[in-house]
């Protein structure tokens, strides 16, 4: 089982770049260092890719951009993998129309993705949701979960970590942040 291990400054950019595009997905890479076991990320900075197709139940980008963006952080950072949101969208199902939830859940595309581009990295996912109450941050094994109001709502930010195992199946990551971290951001 690998953990990550995710630092201040990589959790308010990651919260920072969902935050502000709250109605469409965005992306990103995430850089810092893994352990000489292979079993330990440390999350030091999510970099979230400036130029993309973002919609809100998807997010598109050329490889080349994010090829050049992937180059760079690995002139001073290990390369860890990636990050992305999922968000409340608009589905049909039975012929209705609904408002289904934004989940932590590695989906298709985004299993093929690790598969393709980075076999041995990370994802984290993070779903952003309309809320109704706040409450104070909370850490458990596998999810982080904090509550940012906003001037008409508040918004649920619950995030997970995935890995690929060596059979390429995925599998969900431990995943830590310092509880002073988690107040800092989230309260």
């Amino acid at each position: 089982m690998k953990t990550v291990e995710i630092r201040k400054q990589a959790l308010v950019q990651m919260i920072a770049s969902a935050y502000e595009a709250l109605r469409v997905e965005i992306c990103g890479f995430l850089a810092g260092e893994i352990a000489k076991t292979g079993k330990r990320y440390y999350v030091e900075l999510a970099q979230p890719l400036q130029i993309a197709d973002r919609k809100p139940g998807a997010i598109e980008y050329e490889t080349r951009y994010g090829e050049r963006l992937k180059k760079t952080i690995e002139r001073s950072y290990d390369f860890l993998g990636g990050f992305h949101t999922h968000l409340r969208t608009r589905v049909q199902k039975k012929g209705e129309i609904k408002m289904d939830r934004g989940r932590v859940k590695l989906g298709k595309f985004d299993y093929r993705l690790m598969r393709d581009d980075y076999p041995k990295g990370i994802e984290i996912v993070l779903a952003v949701n309309p809320d109704k109450e706040v409450h104070p941050p909370s850490q458990s094994e596998y999810r982080i979960i904090g509550y940012l109001p906003d001037c008409r709502r508040n918004w649920r930010f619950e995030i997970g970590a995935y890995y690929l195992n060596s059979h390429i199946r995925k599998r969900k990551a431990r995943i830590e942040v310092s509880r002073k971290t988690l107040k800092d951001v989230f309260d």
